[in-house]
């Protein structure tokens, strides 16, 4: 789940939060890989959703990698 915050203390759709994880998804070698971001309202109302256009983005880094990856994104953006 990739989602950022309106004070900067949450961020992980940013290029070296990606990186990090991607790194951490290539050394598992998964099956398949589903990204995604928030639906609905969080719990913590200051957590917004990623961008669709960005969640795109990161699945072509894991498609990139030779790993299958799947994106759900329930807003348009």
């Amino acid at each position: 789940m990739f989602v950022s915050d309106s004070g900067g203390r949450v961020d992980n759709v940013g290029e070296g939060a990606v990186t990090e994880w991607l790194a951490a998804v290539e050394r598992v070698r998964p099956t398949a890989v589903h990204i995604y971001t928030l639906s609905k309202r969080a719990a913590r109302s200051s957590l917004r959703p990623a961008a669709a256009r960005r969640l795109r983005e990161i699945a072509e880094h894991v498609r990139a990698a030779g790993i299958p990856a799947r994106v759900f994104s329930g807003r348009s953006s």
